[in-house]
């Protein structure tokens, strides 16, 4: 599985100050520096996989619904394109039968039409 990640959204480990000598300094001894807490990220309700082929479009889809959930969002919308439509398809006959979907269609033609996928969450 590949997931992009924009550079700012990186956050830098530090080994903690009284860090115990006798153990290894591994990841899990380690603490993350937030600069910010999370409720000030900006939300993302748009998944954009134009070009994309099906496999990492459906691992994208995934984490994406799930964030979208976790977030509390009760819409959102993936861009997949016009093209052959087989990008689509993938993602809209992976949709019935997903369990965070409540429905889902193409969305408005001022939004895309059917180059782009409304998601009701439930």
């Amino acid at each position: 599985m590949r997931l992009n990640v924009e550079a700012d959204k990186l956050l830098k480990a530090s080994v903690p100050s009284e860090a115990n000598t006798d153990s290894h300094n591994s990841v899990l001894d380690t603490q993350v520096n937030r600069t910010s807490p999370r409720s000030l990220d900006p939300i993302k309700d748009v998944l954009d996989v134009r070009g994309l082929r099906s496999d990492p479009s459906l691992d994208m889809l995934e984490v994406f619904l799930d964030s979208s959930v976790r977030d509390g969002l009760s819409k959102v919308t993936v861009i997949h394109g016009k093209g052959t439509g087989a990008l689509r398809n993938t993602i809209r006959e992976t949709l019935m039968s997903h369990p965070l979907v409540s429905s889902f269609g193409p969305e408005r033609d001022s939004l895309g039409g059917d180059g782009a996928t409304y998601i009701i969450l439930n």
